[in-house]
């Protein structure tokens, strides 16, 4: 889904803009991709498509541990070991994030083992997707 929105670094070529599931207009940069997240998590490389679907319909998001303006967006992905999650980092421009009125940019993504690293890099749960098993009759 592209949107507009007041982009913190104008002119800089984006991969995709988007809105997250808060409903915040959250851009990923080229830069971003590779001369952070690729010099830094090289195993990345094959999974760039996953990190807009994990913004927009994340099976979890979390508090950073890192910065109060920031939040850790977390999916699982087929291709992954089944202890591991695929944890998208954005940071917002301000505060309003919580309630969909903010901006933010993706600052990082990477796989992450779910039970190693579950509590260490993020904080508590502000969202999780829930789910029901079906059954038959």
């Amino acid at each position: 889904m592209a949107i507009e929105s007041s982009s913190p670094f104008p002119g800089q070529p984006r991969i995709f803009s988007t809105a997250d599931i808060l409903g915040n207009a959250v851009d990923f940069y080229v830069d971003t991709w590779s001369i952070h997240i690729l010099s830094a998590h090289p195993e990345m490389a094959p999974y760039q498509s996953f990190i807009e679907p994990c913004i927009i319909d994340p099976r979890a998001i979390r508090e950073s541990t890192d910065s109060a303006l920031a939040l850790v967006f977390e999916s699982t992905i087929d291709e992954f070991p089944p202890e591991d999650l695929l944890r998208v980092i954005v940071k917002y421009t301000d505060n309003r994030f919580m309630s969909g009125k903010s901006v933010g940019v993706v600052a990082s993504a990477f796989p992450a083992d779910s039970k190693k690293f579950s509590r260490s890099q993020v904080g508590p749960f502000v969202y999780k997707k829930t789910s029901k098993i079906l059954k038959g009759k």
